[in-house]
């Protein structure tokens, strides 16, 4: 049976590190993506389609450097706890493909295998844990990390993105080679829906009941705490949980 639930979320065929960081196409410096980059010379990944992704990492060309992952994570050695089911599995080489929305798994040589987030109902990663969950804007699901969960109805998340920083010649911008960059931003889930979610105090303590907001401001004085920082805001909703 375990091995069946596997099956069930591991599409198998396997695919080639060659095939994931893809270097760029020669000659890609001159733009031809038109309105897609802007002035800065970065491409903003959601926005791509697949053969515009294929011209930025040179699909079918001979690969050159590219700084920079679609992966969350610098390397595998993170683990995780993937529960389907109601059963958790283990995994000692996880990482997080930003690009695929996906979370994949080495199985040894240059192979890994890619989990189908359709069929699972939570993951872990090194005690982070993450959630699938449909974004309206956008009308589809996608992976979001959850950095405090206040209730079954309200959660604070992390998504994250990638952008395409474009090599030019000119010296004076130290920018040798095409770069990926990883980006993120705070999203609030409340009642099924999804938006967007600035760390300041204004916003935290909209979060709060307004019987125990001065008990957390004077919580956040006491400590020095900032409403900007995100293990600040953790620490300050855990200790709204407390009381």
């Amino acid at each position: 049976m375990k091995n069946y639930m596997i099956i069930l979320v591991i599409l198998f065929s396997q695919i080639s590190f060659s095939q994931i960081n893809l270097g760029p196409a020669s000659g890609f410096g001159d733009k031809n993506l038109g309105p897609l980059v802007d002035n800065a010379g970065t491409i903003d990944f959601q926005m791509l389609s697949f053969h515009e992704k294929a011209k930025v990492f040179g699909v079918g060309t001979k690969k050159t450097k590219i700084k920079g992952s679609m992966f969350l994570y610098d390397n595998w050695n993170y683990h995780g706890i993937i529960q389907i089911a109601g059963k958790k599995f283990k995994l000692n080489n996880i990482n997080f493909n930003i690009e695929q929305d996906a979370f994949m798994s080495k199985m040894g040589g240059d192979s890994v295998v890619v989990f189908d987030s359709n069929f699972i109902d939570d993951v872990k990663v090194n005690n982070k844990s993450f959630k699938y969950l449909y974004d309206s804007s956008e009308g589809k699901k996608k992976n979001f990390e959850v950095i405090h969960q206040l209730n079954d109805n309200v959660m604070l998340l992390k998504e994250y993105s990638l952008k395409v920083i474009l090599a030019d010649p000119n010296p004076m911008l130290n920018r040798p080679m095409d770069e990926i960059k990883k980006r993120e931003k705070h999203v609030l889930y409340k009642d099924g829906e999804l938006v967007n979610f600035k760390l300041h105090k204004k916003n935290i303590l909209k979060l709060i009941d307004s019987n125990k907001v001065k008990d957390v401001k004077d919580f956040v004085v006491k400590y020095h705490l900032s409403y900007k920082n995100q293990g600040h805001v953790v620490r300050i909703l855990r200790y709204y949980d407390s009381l």
